[in-house]
């Protein structure tokens, strides 16, 4: 057999890597002695990064409480939505990024589970907007620290035999998996639904009053809104932007208006409105929706109070009531959980 020369190679006596072209092979030579030693270090890690993690949670949602949850949500939107410009493919992202998109997850379920004190008269604060940064970059770090969380849980749990070896292989293939957003292809994931949604036109006819196509229609419309709204809003701007010479100082009503609604839609709420875009019945937006401090499930765990290891609230109801109005924010969770939301409408509801 023809022997091959590696183009790289490395061996610390313990891990030997050889890259052959774009084939890496990788052998593990640790002894079980080894291992135990090298399990046991990894364990001790635990109580310092639990603590630690607990630390981010707090200060995370401290920070959230004081400011408009409304500019805070719309700025994280904005700022995920500058960051995926361009990426066709998920090899375009990131794991810090892959961390900074759930960002908006976060924020809505620490809201609908805490107090906010943010006074709605409070006079507009420059320092606002570095608290919104800062927020976004300890979420980012809090969701980079899980899957080394889910490492070190494991070495400890094996170290102290607390499980046993068929649960901790499935824990550590569940666990990991929960931070996993499987959306499908923008082109494909209303068929999906619609396959999953149509055959029970009856049932939904009955429960809200409105058909499986009518339903269809709505998420049609959230899913581009949620996706390419803003950047068709912009280019709308543009086009209404090089109309304004043909006015001079006299501007019709009419292109006032739609130009501050353009400009509402690009900066503001506006695209994010459940009821405005979708002609949804009331009572089936109210049973998607929570409202600020409406469910304290997320920090009732004794253990690992406000870690996104939970399930989170805002993949059991997806929209959030700020001042009387549901909003959709979070595009990553939307329709990832529609399949569980609609299992719950549909076919638990009471």
């Amino acid at each position: 057999m023809k022997k091959v020369k590696a183009d790289d190679y490395y061996n610390d006596g313990v891990f030997e890597l050889a890259r052959f072209g774009n084939t890496v092979v990788s052998s593990n030579h640790m002894t079980e002695e080894q291992h135990t030693l090298w399990v046991r270090k990894i364990a001790e890690s635990y109580e310092p990064l639990v603590e630690e993690i607990n630390d981010l949670v707090t200060r995370i949602r401290e920070l959230i409480g004081q400011v408009s949850p409304e500019n805070l949500l719309n700025y994280l939107v904005s700022m995920n939505m500058f960051a995926s410009l361009n990426k066709t493919s998920e090899i375009d992202y990131s794991a810090d990024l892959n961390c900074q998109l759930r960002s908006v997850e976060y924020v809505q379920s620490v809201l609908v589970s805490s107090p906010n004190i943010y006074e709605d008269n409070k006079e507009v604060d420059n320092k606002d907007e570095s608290i919104y940064a800062d927020i976004m970059r300890l979420s980012t770090l809090l969701y980079g620290k899980m899957q080394h969380f889910y490492m070190v849980w494991a070495a400890k749990a094996e170290s102290e035999h607390a499980v046993s070896d068929d649960e901790l292989k499935y824990l550590m293939l569940a666990q990991p998996m929960a931070l996993v957003r499987g959306n499908q292809y923008q082109n494909f994931r209303i068929q999906v639904l619609s396959a999953l949604i149509n055959p029970h036109n009856e049932e939904i006819k009955e429960i809200y009053g409105l058909s499986s196509k009518e339903l269809i229609d709505g998420l049609k419309v959230m899913e581009h809104n949620l996706s390419s709204g803003r950047f068709d809003a912009a280019k709308k701007m543009r086009t209404l932007m090089d109309r304004l010479p043909d006015f001079f100082d006299n501007l019709p009503d009419d292109y006032q208006e739609e130009a501050h609604e353009t400009m509402m839609q690009m900066i503001g709420l506006d695209l994010f409105d459940v009821k405005k875009h979708t002609k949804w019945p009331d009572f089936l937006i109210e049973d998607l929706s929570l409202e600020i401090d409406s469910d304290s499930s997320f920090y009732d765990h004794e253990l690992y109070s406000g870690w996104p290891i939970w399930e989170l609230p805002v993949q059991r109801r997806p929209f959030i009531r700020l001042s009387g109005v549901s909003y959709c924010f979070d595009y990553y969770n939307f329709f990832d959980n529609f399949f569980v939301h609609y299992k719950q409408l549909f076919f638990l509801k009471e």
